[in-house]
């Protein structure tokens, strides 16, 4: 297919940096450095869903009329997925009144500590108070 050719996904990324530049952040960098880093995954996904030939042709032109494609909708899933939900669970406070429940109890209770780091990143130029 026509997207899955270099000039075309240079193209398309050219585009997806106007529009970040335009509508997320106004640094360039930033734009050019997130779409070069995401293109080469983000454009063979489109390419094989909503631009498609079936997708496409069904969707936006309205000449298929029999896709053969699926459209998942997430909140049909969730709406019959909460459907199935425990009568017990269904005010949404089922954590909050564990909560509750701990709070008013007179039993000592272990507590445990802990500290997460994640991903740290080390400035060896880093000033306080300066930009970063």
């Amino acid at each position: 297919m026509f997207l899955n050719e270099r000039s075309t996904e240079d193209m398309l990324e050219e585009a997806a940096e106007i529009i970040c530049g335009k509508y997320v952040t106004d640094d360039k960098a930033v734009c050019k450095g997130a779409v070069t880093e995401m293109g080469d995954i983000i454009i063979p996904v489109l390419s094989e869903s909503i631009f498609s030939p079936d997708y496409f042709c069904g969707e936006f032109l309205g000449y298929c009329s029999t896709p053969s494609f699926y459209t998942f909708y997430a909140e049909e899933w969730v709406d019959k997925l909460l459907q199935t939900k425990p009568e017990y669970l269904k005010n949404n406070d089922f954590m909050n009144n564990i909560y509750d429940n701990i709070a008013k109890s007179q039993q000592p209770r272990k507590k445990l500590v802990a500290v997460q780091i994640s991903d740290p990143h080390v400035d060896y130029e880093y000033t306080v108070g300066a930009d970063s």
